[in-house]
């Protein structure tokens, strides 16, 4: 998956650990009712577990908030999307509460990963005359196998909700699938 950031959003990618891939983005600052606000963009992605439903997958995210309505999501980078807004006051309460967006989609194994991006890689050159020269092979990232499911959610306040939530929609429009 790729997505567009732009050049001011902090980005923290990990790496890949027991399956699950994170990348948390911080947006803004925003001015807001009490100083300044920083919204975060959680992406998640994570091999589905055997018979989980991408409608399971994203339900576990939403547990702690039984007042998430479904909504459309603001575009799908798969065949199907599924999207909830949660607008509560139990968070950020000096700022009006909090404004939350939660969208997931799958996205199946492709029959040739990565096919466009491969290429031949030459050793790299070096003047080393006569001695011997040892290489070692450019480390190849892989998709991991199966059917991935990814939920991409927006936290923020309801005081920069409307700013924050044209960051989001950027995000959502420039992600690309392998």
């Amino acid at each position: 998956m790729g997505f567009s950031a732009h050049n001011d959003w902090h980005m923290d990618i990990k790496d890949v650990a027991e399956g699950i891939c994170i990348s948390m983005i911080e947006t803004g600052p925003y001015p807001s009712k009490s100083g300044q606000g920083t919204p975060t963009i959680l992406v998640l992605s994570r091999t589905a577990k055997p018979q989980e439903r991408l409608d399971d997958f994203v339900q576990s995210f939403l547990r702690k908030y039984p007042s998430a309505r479904p909504i459309t999501a603001p575009s799908c980078p798969s065949d199907k999307c599924v999207a909830f807004e949660i607008v509560t006051t139990a968070m950020y309460q000096s700022e009006g509460g909090g404004h939350l967006l939660v969208v997931g989609f799958a996205e199946q194994s492709p029959d040739f990963p990565s096919l466009l991006f491969e290429r031949s890689d030459a050793p790299p050159k070096a003047n080393s005359g006569d001695k011997v020269t040892a290489y070692r092979p450019t480390e190849k990232l892989h998709r991991l196998p199966g059917t991935l499911y990814t939920v991409v959610e927006l936290d923020s306040n309801a005081s920069i909700f409307e700013k924050v939530a044209a960051d989001f929609q950027y995000l959502f429009k420039s992600l690309q699938l392998d």
